[in-house]
């Protein structure tokens, strides 16, 4: 029964509208680690364990395979994905090899790669230097993890009280207590609630989409919040790529003409911004009292600059993804059926939604300033 739903839905998809194409494509949306790409990987900063550990929440941006061992219609435990990470091994990033969060793992000398929480394999000892919670499909709005069947956002937070138990019982209190303020807390939500959840839910009903920027806005707050109270100091909040100049989204307004940058996705994703920042300004002063830092990452500028100014980066594709090569793979639909790009350093999308490993370094080279200030003094 299964199989045919998917034979069946699949071969629907050149009939079906472009609205509903984006819903469901969306949803349906890792050789020795000296082998993985190394012009694209960062050197360590040699901090001589200032940072304790990098800590992750977020969406399919940031997942490094939480989404794996249940069902969820977003997960890249299959090739191609990972097709340039250790031995090609598809680990549940939604990237062709390393994302950002693993990124800044190496560049803070904490851990190569940020293991997933849920990876049954991996010990207390190897998620105290990283671990990640992340899960595509979530978002700072509850219904975006319930429509895809992720692990939402308040269960990441209370994976993470879980976490810090073990790590009082194998440190003790105040040991853990150090560890926490000295380990870089990585965020980043917010592109399933304004891509998925407001248009195709039941949030337009309920709220103007100003309304509901300010409810994200809301939730979010209240995120950091809850990670303060519970030990956290230094905090990096990612915000928003233009979110409409992915491939599908990119595609679906090019023929109006409309720029990417300018369409409503791009624009919505923008505005959140900008609201994210005012409210991460708000929260410094908390912050300060306890020796403490939040920052926003910004991430949509230098994604802007690539799209307009691809060559620049060495890029030859902005529209079209690696995995489909123009069709709409992203997902459950990028797979081993899927036409594969040969140079992935051509293309800025891995999928139709996801950069790929280059691009995820060239987003980091822009943010490294924001990354140094989260190192103890």
């Amino acid at each position: 029964m299964a199989s045919l739903y998917w034979y069946r839905l699949m071969a629907s998809l050149s009939k079906i509208n472009v609205s509903l194409l984006l819903f469901v494509i969306f949803f349906f949306s890792t050789h020795d680690s000296t082998m993985v790409e190394a012009k694209y990987r960062t050197s360590s900063k040699n901090l001589t364990n200032k940072v304790s550990a990098l800590i992750v929440f977020g969406d399919s941006y940031f997942d490094t395979g939480n989404n794996n061992d249940f069902f969820s219609i977003a997960k890249s435990n299959h090739k191609p994905y990972g097709i340039d990470f250790p031995f090609q091994i598809p680990t549940g990033r939604f990237s062709n090899g390393v994302n950002l969060a693993d990124i800044i793992a190496s560049y803070l000398g904490v851990t190569e790669f940020v293991p997933a929480y849920l990876d049954k394999t991996k010990d207390l000892q190897t998620l105290m230097a990283g671990v990640n919670f992340a899960s595509a499909g979530s978002g700072y709005d509850q219904l975006s993890g319930q429509q895809s069947n992720a692990i939402l956002i308040q269960k990441q937070f209370e994976y993470f009280k879980e976490y810090k138990t073990k790590l009082e019982l194998s440190m003790g209190q105040i040991g853990t207590q150090l560890h926490l303020e000295n380990a870089v807390f990585l965020i980043n939500y917010g592109t399933n609630d304004i891509v998925t959840t407001y248009f195709y839910g039941h949030r337009k009903k309920q709220f103007t989409i100003e309304g509901y920027l300010q409810f994200l806005l809301q939730n979010a707050m209240n995120f950091f919040q809850g990670l303060f109270d519970l030990g956290a100091r230094r905090i990096v909040v990612a915000g928003l790529l233009p979110t409409g100049c992915t491939p599908v989204l990119g595609r679906s307004n090019s023929v109006l003409k409309k720029p990417c940058l300018l369409n409503l996705y791009s624009n919505l994703s923008s505005d959140f911004n900008k609201k994210l920042q005012d409210g991460i300004n708000s929260m410094q002063l908390e912050f300060l009292k306890y020796n403490g830092i939040i920052v926003y990452a910004d991430l949509f500028l230098p994604m802007s600059d690539i799209t307009q100014n691809p060559m620049k980066y060495g890029y030859e594709f902005t529209d079209i993804a690696c995995c489909g090569l123009g069709f709409t793979d992203v997902g459950l639909f990028c797979n081993f059926l899927s036409k594969i790009c040969t140079d992935r350093s051509q293309f800025v999308y891995f999928d139709n939604f996801h950069p790929t490993q280059k691009t995820y370094q060239i987003l980091f080279n822009a943010i490294r300033g924001v990354i140094d200030l989260m190192i103890p003094t």
